[in-house]
């Protein structure tokens, strides 16, 4: 199982298919990270 950060893990790049992670691997997230990010990123505005 592999840990991902939406906000830092995915980068801009293209694929032949479309897809960018494998889909036979298992992926979690830390949501309390990525509220935390995206938090910060609205009251910047």
């Amino acid at each position: 199982m592999k840990k991902i950060n939406l906000s830092g893990s995915i980068e801009n790049e293209m694929s032949v298919d479309g897809y960018r992670l494998d889909p036979t691997e298992k992926y979690v997230i830390n949501l309390l990270e990525e509220i935390e990010f995206q938090q910060a990123t609205m009251m910047s505005f």
